[in-house]
């Protein structure tokens, strides 16, 4: 999904309730959790390096 503007276009327009059965038609198939991990992960990998007040 992250390299394809069109899979993002595609799981926009179908909303939360067709986001896994448009990343399953694209063979690209994960869960609303997947994505929420792995966004976690970036974020947390990005900011790892930064101190905290």
């Amino acid at each position: 999904m992250r390299d394809s503007a069109e899979l993002q276009d595609q799981v926009r327009s179908a909303g939360p309730d067709g986001f896994e059965a448009v990343t399953a038609a694209a063979g690209a198939s994960c869960t609303a959790y997947e994505v929420a991990c792995a966004v976690a992960r970036a974020n947390a990998s990005a900011t790892s390096g930064e101190k905290k007040a």
